[in-house]
């Protein structure tokens, strides 16, 4: 066997095992709950107007921060806060982040 066709077969093998690592973590991906999911699910669960959202202590948001804690890394859960309450555009929104950033914890 020739030396190219020894590196063929070799770049044949790496491309086969690049494609079934992207399909697993994309099938990965897929089965557990997204950040936008999670944005969204906030978003609908707030009670708000203009200027505050209401229900922030509610035990509906603490179920949700629950679950949104065994779903998502612990880096995106600020991220999830932040955004659910930037997408309500309430003009208090610092004060609604700083309190959802504290039942966090």
């Amino acid at each position: 066997m020739k030396s190219t066709d020894m590196e063929r077969i070799q770049r044949k093998l790496k491309q086969a095992r690049k494609k079934e690592k992207q399909l697993e973590h994309k099938m990965n991906k897929n089965s557990g709950k997204s950040i936008g999911e999670y944005i969204s699910r906030f978003y609908d669960s707030f009670y708000f107007d203009k200027t505050k959202i209401y229900n922030l202590n509610s035990q509906d948001i603490t179920d949700k921060i629950k679950e949104m804690k065994k779903d998502l890394l612990e880096k995106e859960w600020g991220i999830v806060i932040r955004k659910s309450v930037r997408k309500t555009k309430i003009s208090e929104n610092e004060q609604a982040v700083k309190k959802l950033l504290e039942l966090l914890k």
